[in-house]
């Protein structure tokens, strides 16, 4: 069964109606550090089943105007995740598999896969991230008064697994999570 695969999306969270509970969670500002801003590439692993199996996240400080750290955020997007920190799709996302064999019982596993079906449903792939995020941020120096914030500027990139150890991100600009429409 095949997937559309999406491409790279760069979104401010809780804006387009992504919200990710960040809100309540951690107030409204973000750029509290003379103009500098924790911004992050966001990658998921995918394949042409619509399977995700794992997130990579890199976090950088940001800053100029949104549309300069975007830029910034595109153009590391595509080696980046080589040296990105992984993270495990969230507990509350799995499939659980019965696996029998004709040398021994059948027993089931759960396994922490989600399906881009599943997700587009609760807003898209940017769902599994806050885990992660909340994790990312506890490495953030508190020295420069960095956080993840409410709503921070992400560039959200699907890696493609092609089955043979090879990973490409996809990186076609021009289309916003979750829908097929070109930016504007």
């Amino acid at each position: 069964m095949g997937s559309k695969r999406s491409s790279r999306t760069d979104i401010e969270l809780g804006t387009e109606g992504q919200s990710t509970g960040r809100e309540r969670a951690h107030g409204t500002a973000n750029d509290s550090s003379g103009g500098l801003e924790a911004i992050f590439n966001l990658w998921y692993l995918t394949d042409d089943t619509g399977a995700v199996y794992s997130l990579r996240i890199h976090a950088y400080v940001g800053v100029g105007t949104k549309e300069e750290k975007l830029t910034f955020l595109r153009s590391r997007a595509e080696l980046d995740y080589l040296v990105a920190t992984a993270f495990p799709i969230p507990e509350q996302f799995h499939v659980n598999v019965l696996e029998s064999g004709p040398l021994r019982d059948a027993s089931e596993q759960r396994l922490r896969v989600a399906h881009m079906s599943a997700l587009e449903v609760l807003g898209g792939p940017i769902v599994l991230f806050e885990d992660a995020l909340t994790e990312i941020e506890r490495t953030l120096p508190a020295k420069f008064g960095l956080r993840v914030g409410a709503r921070p500027l992400v560039c959200l990139t699907p890696l493609f697994f092609d089955g043979q150890r090879s990973l490409k991100p996809l990186t076609q600009r021009g289309k916003r999570l979750g829908t097929e429409e070109p930016r504007s």
